[in-house]
């Protein structure tokens, strides 16, 4: 449909010779249904093969081709531009509209004294976090730690983004760590990856100081961060079973329970099967799939 509208308009101001509109009806009708953005070399081909079968010898097969491709590149482009102006001008719209909540909670990002806020857990650059500690009165036991991972679709993510739900946290008792991590281009998602798992590592090792439970904490990802929550579980227990494999070999112990218990702390400071649980929230886990 997209070849017989183009020609058709192109014929109407002179741009394709006699018979054009014949010629691409032919064509659409002989391009398989499922052909969904037909290509420049599909085009070429069609119309060489129906200039073979036609009549006219003299029609000329290569400016119709870069005519007809010519005017379906153009309606792409203004296909896209159009919906370009039309997502920006809702963004705009959706940013306008929820202004004044963002403003509330940006506020009390910077003045909510239960916030500890950037925190640095590694070198590199972005490797900080906020740790939102509930107020308790001395000698409370140890409190459960969430692990929260922001989304922001690799580019444009911060721990910021996560302050509501890590106030709503520390009001139901619960210490809230908001873990951040490069965005591309600074880095690519394996190491992404290696951020959010030195943050863990820093939770482990440290919230107890902030009286957190260190036998009681979840790992949680929104989006993006969904993401690399599951590939850093993913990863760090193929790296927790490669060890074990390779400890196993070197001592002659086949028990792998025994090797945990007796070598994975040397390994790292924490374990997967440390943490009670996972959630991921709208995560894109199959990237190949949306490519």
């Amino acid at each position: 449909s997209e070849i017989t509208h183009a020609t058709h308009g192109l014929e109407n101001i002179g741009f394709l010779p006699a018979r054009s509109s014949q010629l691409a009806d032919r064509c659409n009708m002989a391009l398989p249904e499922n052909l969904e953005s037909p290509t420049h070399k599909n085009i070429q081909l069609k119309l060489t093969q129906l200039a073979l079968d036609s009549d006219e010898p003299s029609l000329d097969v290569k400016s119709s081709t870069d005519a007809l491709t010519c005017c379906i590149e153009c309606q792409l482009w203004c296909r896209f531009g159009f919906s370009a102006v039309i997502l920006m001008l809702r963004l705009m719209m959706w940013g306008v509209l929820l202004l004044p909540v963002f403003l509330y909670f940006a506020a009390r990002y910077f003045q909510d004294d239960r916030i500890h806020r950037r925190i640095r857990y590694g070198p590199s650059k972005r490797e900080f976090l906020d740790v939102y500690v509930p107020s308790k009165s001395a000698g409370a036991a140890k409190m459960p730690v969430v692990i929260a991972i922001m989304g922001g679709g690799f580019v444009i993510g911060h721990r910021g983004y996560n302050v509501q739900l890590g106030l709503r946290c520390a009001e139901c008792g619960v210490i809230f760590v908001c873990v951040d991590y490069r965005n591309f281009p600074l880095s690519n998602v394996p190491g992404m990856v290696e951020n959010v798992g030195r943050g863990v590592r820093w939770v482990f090792e440290n919230i107890g100081d902030y009286g957190g439970d260190t036998s009681n904490i979840m790992l949680t990802g929104q989006s993006a961060g969904a993401h690399l929550g599951a590939m850093l579980l993913l990863n760090h227990s193929l790296l927790e079973a490669r060890h074990a494999k390779d400890s196993a070999g070197s001592t002659g112990v086949n028990d792998s329970d025994h090797i945990e218990n007796s070598n994975m702390r040397e390994f790292d400071t924490w374990s997967v099967k440390d943490l009670k649980k996972y959630i991921g929230v709208s995560g894109p886990y199959d990237l190949e799939s949306y490519a």
